[in-house]
């Protein structure tokens, strides 16, 4: 998996300008946990339980959001990592046409979430996980 982006320029993959997919609704969609429900425990095994669908793994943090920048999945949760597993991640989706946020509904990248959807699914997935469990309290 090979892409870039540009704020305001959109995403560019191998040889094609990234989109995410059109998927509407949470049924048939794929949903990506990183780690996936069956390496993590506790409150981020909930939340990936609840969240995972269609059999795609993502080997890497910036995998998934890549998945999801060219349509391969159609929303994918972290639930573990830093900024650096982040933010190249928002550029590429967003330009790609899809929405990212954190775990808390918010912008930040300091959290330890993401949630990267092709915009569509990003309100349903965001309260399915966080309807399953609840992220340690956020530190300002």
């Amino acid at each position: 998996l090979s892409s870039s982006a540009t704020l305001g320029r959109g995403g560019l993959g191998a040889a094609e300008r990234l989109s995410s997919s059109a998927t509407g609704a949470l049924e048939g969609a794929t949903v990506v946990a990183i780690p996936p429900a069956d390496r993590c425990s506790g409150w981020q095994q909930a939340m990936a339980s609840a969240v995972e669908r269609g059999g795609v793994r993502a080997s890497a943090f910036g995998h998934s959001a890549l998945r999801v920048a060219t349509g391969e999945a159609d929303a994918a949760v972290h639930l573990a990592g830093g900024p650096w597993d982040i933010a190249a991640g928002v550029t590429i989706v967003e330009e790609a046409g899809g929405r990212f946020s954190d775990l808390y509904g918010g912008r930040r990248l300091d959290t330890r979430t993401a949630l990267f959807t092709n915009g569509h699914l990003h309100d349903e997935v965001l309260a399915r996980a966080t309807a399953a469990a609840s992220p340690p309290e956020l530190r300002s």
